[in-house]
């Protein structure tokens, strides 16, 4: 209703904050939803205070372990893949060097790699350089590998890859038409 009635979307807040970044520090899939049309493609890198993108808050903010995360995990890799499509940048790093794929890779959070890899354009070597910092090797080994991953390695219940999810030239397969 807001946007509709003719609110900023390409206001930036003297903290550097676009309403992008607070729907994606706040883990709101709906509200990103609504603003990322809006916002202009100049403010979808936009930089806050702590020199992260609305995509690196998102990744920051997101943790499965969390149910209402864990719930809308569906929606939040959909916007993920929306900001991707709209020129968002997977590798732009914060004032710490963290960046998307080393959130997700130190969170375990799988589908936000394969995410990033699949469509971010991240390739194998950069999700293997950051392996130190997975939650266990096996959890890196199968994102590439047709092996079991567990989430954190003292959960017993894995995920098994699908065998033609790599093909071993360090980009994934691509997908087939239907």
């Amino acid at each position: 209703a807001l946007l509709a009635a003719g609110a900023p979307s390409a206001r930036v807040e003297p903290s550097g904050h676009t309403a992008l970044h607070l729907a994606c520090a706040f883990v709101m899939p709906a509200h990103i939803q609504w603003l990322l049309p809006a916002t202009p493609r100049e403010l979808i890198d936009a930089r806050n205070a702590q020199d992260e993108t609305p995509l690196l808050s998102l990744y920051g903010n997101f943790y499965r372990s969390n149910p209402a995360h864990r719930d809308a995990e569906r929606d939040v890799l959909k916007m993920v893949r929306e900001m991707l499509a709209r020129g968002a940048d997977p590798r732009a790093e914060n004032n710490e060097g963290m960046n998307a794929l080393h959130r997700a890779v130190i969170k375990g959070w799988r589908e936000g790699v394969k995410v990033l890899v699949r469509e971010g354009g991240v390739q194998r070597s950069e999700v293997e350089e950051y392996s130190h910092r997975a939650p266990s090797t096996t959890w890196v080994a199968g994102l590439f590998g047709n092996v079991v991953v567990s989430e954190t390695e003292d959960d017993d219940e894995g995920e098994e890859m699908d065998e033609d999810e790599w093909d071993g030239s360090g980009e994934p397969d691509a997908e087939e038409e239907d």
